[in-house]
């Protein structure tokens, strides 16, 4: 809500779904973002990520809230919340602040001297084996278990999709060796949680669209197939600087 009032977007297309990308895919710095600007990011790339592949109807109505995060109207569907949360740990979102802080620091000394800024790295762990997938299932565990909680609360909608942002410790890991693992648990939890519905991951600039069912990566630039991508050129720049974003504050790990 805004000022205590909902706030509604409609979407009529596919190209109203590309402005609204456009407005909230440039997250603020940490120190001056809100939660909200985190949670649009999110939602934007996820309808993104479904109006690419064709996977939308319209038009499709998205209203802001506190709990849940956003509801979610589509065409010939029932209202359903959609929850956003995030992958992570505390020790790591300090570590992210502080590199981000020394780098726009660093920046500002750059502007003087001429002189590229050097990267922020942050420490690295130390994973042996598969610890560091072991790792990331489990960071993933927590997510959704303190999401679970919750949907009780929300008695007036009968069904919560629920989108998580990987921002795990451990980095990159093999796909293919954690989702099956993390698909089999949420399926476990859903037969004791009814409300819980599509589970999907935001991995980089993917979404890993319904985890546990027909289980489907919508990659945010699909080189096999160009003539999907409307607007391929942008997708590669943008793609580019938050790869190069990903590098300078993670390098170390």
């Amino acid at each position: 809500m805004r000022n205590g009032k909902e706030v509604r977007h409609c979407f009529k297309s596919a190209k109203d779904i590309d402005r609204f990308w456009h407005d909230v895919r440039k997250v603020p710095l940490r120190r001056k973002r809100a939660k909200r600007d985190e949670e649009r990011y999110c939602v934007g790339l996820l309808l993104l990520a479904r109006a690419t592949r064709g996977l939308l109807q319209y038009p499709i109505i998205v209203a802001e809230g506190e709990s849940p995060d956003f509801r979610v109207i589509e065409p010939g569907a029932t209202t359903k919340g959609l929850e956003i949360t995030k992958a992570t740990t505390p020790n790591l979102q300090k570590q992210m602040t502080l590199a981000e802080d020394e780098f726009a620091r660093r920046q500002s000394d750059a502007e003087k001297t001429g002189i590229p800024p050097e990267p922020v790295a942050i420490a690295a762990g130390t994973w042996v084996g598969d610890q560091a997938e072991r790792e990331w299932v489990e960071s993933f565990k927590e997510s959704v278990t303190k999401k679970l909680g919750k949907l009780c609360g929300y008695a007036d909608l009968l069904r919560h999709d629920l989108l998580i942002y990987d921002d795990t410790p451990t980095g990159d890991v093999t796909r293919g060796s954690v989702l099956p693992t993390l698909a089999a648990w949420i399926t476990d939890q859903r037969a004791r949680n009814p409300l819980l519905g599509t589970v999907s991951i935001i991995m980089s600039l993917d979404v890993v669209y319904d985890i546990d069912g027909v289980c489907e990566t919508l990659p945010y630039l699909d080189l096999a197939h160009p003539e999907r991508e409307r607007d391929l050129g942008e997708r590669l720049e943008h793609a580019a600087q938050v790869a190069v974003s990903r590098e300078l504050h993670r390098s170390a790990r």
